[in-house]
């Protein structure tokens, strides 16, 4: 999903899915920890208030965000933007497939003069992609536990590196993804 992180952190959302569930004249029920809970249609995931919590967060998650590394703190997205967020439903059979490959050190042909060292794919290990350039994914010190990337070098390393079949599916979702985070500057959160 590409949203501001506070769109995200707060439920300030609503999802492809609740929006059919709601059209075909079915209540949206999540279950959690506390049970079942219902969601009229057009309450945000979060529940009635997330919009109020977003704008209220917004503070302090700048705060954290400004110590990010200096690449992206200071070149920080519109955290209160009303942009709508965008949805793509990856196959995890085949997002399994492309983490496995992206995860997977790179080798040389024994015919290393016919053939390169394959490029590594550093920023699709990441399950949070920025809209900053920045060399090295890093582990996020603050907001919440994820490893995270830029979304362009992710999408180049997508573009550049050699696959398989299995993760087909998935590389396209993904470079939808991305992509939408690069035309809409906003950060791409993998959440599946």
């Amino acid at each position: 999903m590409t949203m501001p992180l506070s769109r995200y952190i707060s439920g300030d959302f609503v999802t492809p899915t609740m929006t059919f569930v709601w059209n075909q004249g079915i209540p949206y029920v999540m279950v959690g920890p506390q049970g079942p809970r219902e969601l009229p249609k057009g309450i945000p995931f979060g529940g009635p208030d997330a919009p109020r919590h977003r704008h209220a967060m917004l503070p302090m998650l700048l705060d954290d965000l400004g110590m990010l590394p200096p690449p992206i703190a200071t070149n920080l997205w519109d955290e209160s933007s009303a942009a709508d967020p965008t949805f793509h439903r990856v196959d995890p059979k085949s997002y399994d497939s492309l983490a496995a490959e992206a995860a997977a050190e790179p080798t040389r042909s024994i015919f290393r003069f016919l053939k390169p060292k394959a490029l590594t794919a550093r920023h699709l290990r990441a399950t949070l992609f920025f809209p900053v350039e920045f060399e090295e994914p890093f582990d996020m010190p603050v907001i919440f536990e994820r490893t995270a990337g830029s979304a362009g070098a992710a999408l180049r390393e997508l573009e550049s590196c050699t696959w398989t079949e299995k993760s087909s599916s998935a590389r396209q979702t993904l470079h939808d993804a991305l992509s939408d985070a690069l035309r809409l500057r906003l950060p791409m959160i993998v959440d599946y």
